[in-house]
């Protein structure tokens, strides 16, 4: 399979990657990627709280943030690629460690080549595979890719603090993928 992301962002500095097992086939996890909503975790909650605090102290919009795919893009990730039902790619360019992050919004086909040394690109994948029949490999990773020495120590110090939060984040996402791929699995079996 031709992974999506290795078009968008073939080399990084840091990586974070996470996989869960659905009973349920590719097209039903597919949906169920489209449909993420994780507004009602009480991790991503407390953490979209905490990251917008600087936000709200200094009077800056604070976007919604890690609700569902929908939040993300409004909050500034890029849909750069989405080849349904086995990927969807997103990216995000800017300085997101900063309290206030500033984000460069890119048309998709400017994501790879962005390179201004102060920032920083990130993509994110989903992938989808199928492992027998009736069940599918769900996968996440998420790549970053520092354009300067300052800026790889300033994200360093930043995902030192945030990265456990991150990977919780991501497994509750696969989680919740999973439940409801397998919701609409077990629907499918009993019609």
């Amino acid at each position: 399979m031709r992974r999506l992301i290795d078009h968008h962002l073939p080399r990084y500095q840091f990586v974070e990657r996470h996989q869960r097992i659905a009973l349920a086939r590719p097209a039903q996890c597919y949906q169920a990627l489209l449909e993420l909503d994780m507004s009602r975790s009480p991790v991503v909650k407390a953490l979209g709280r905490l990251r917008e605090l600087p936000m709200r102290l200094t009077g800056k919009p604070t976007p919604k943030l890690g609700g569902s795919l929908g939040d993300m893009l409004k909050a500034g990730f890029i849909l750069l690629e989405a080849d349904p039902p086995g990927q969807l790619v997103l990216g995000l360019a800017g300085k997101f460690w900063r309290p206030v992050p500033r984000l460069v919004k890119l048309p998709p086909a400017s994501f790879a080549s962005f390179d201004r040394p102060d920032m920083a690109r990130v993509a994110m994948c989903f992938e989808i595979t199928p492992v027998g029949r009736r069940a599918s490999r769900l996968f996440t990773e998420t790549r970053i890719q520092c354009h300067s020495p300052a800026a790889k120590r300033y994200f360093g110090l930043y995902w030192s603090a945030i990265g456990i939060f991150s990977g919780l984040i991501r497994w509750q996402c696969l989680t919740a993928i999973k439940l409801r791929a397998e919701k609409y699995s077990r629907m499918e079996t009993h019609s």
